[in-house]
């Protein structure tokens, strides 16, 4: 039982993400945890952020959290920042209906509040940088 767990006491939440999003990207879709000069000419591009980590009351405290994970994605083209959301948002709930296991966790559930791929109005729209995002509200274990 215990080569079963993994070596984190508790949910590593921006770590699972990542993982995650790195497998529902396209090839050509970069991936990113946080925004670094090179990105406006890293283009398609996807940023992922998790909220703090809270932990769950139903089961050990420390291998269960309930985090938000959000999915910011941009490309040159609006059209194409807007599939690569839709990938993205796919891609964590397949990883979630297949029971995806990562070295940091799985996702056991994806509430209903989370918000599906929206577009986002910025000023990167006037140098041809289009945005659109995704939320997901999720409870993950490891």
């Amino acid at each position: 039982m215990a080569d079963l767990m993994f070596d984190r006491f508790t949910v590593d939440a921006p770590s699972l993400a990542y993982a995650l999003a790195s497998t529902a990207a396209a090839d050509e879709v970069r991936v990113e945890s946080q925004v670094d000069p090179t990105a406006p000419g890293a283009l398609p591009l996807v940023i992922v952020g998790t909220s703090a980590p809270a932990s769950v009351p139903n089961g050990p405290a420390e291998s269960s959290a309930a985090f938000t994970i959000s999915l910011r994605c941009y490309s040159s083209r609006r059209a194409q920042a807007a599939q690569i959301c839709d990938a993205m948002y796919r891609g964590f709930f397949t990883a979630w209906r297949s029971g995806t296991a990562t070295p940091y966790g799985w996702l056991s559930r994806i509430t209903t509040t989370s918000t599906q791929p929206t577009p986002v109005q910025s000023d990167l729209e006037a140098d041809n940088v289009h945005r659109f995002d995704c939320v997901l509200d999720v409870i993950a274990r490891h």
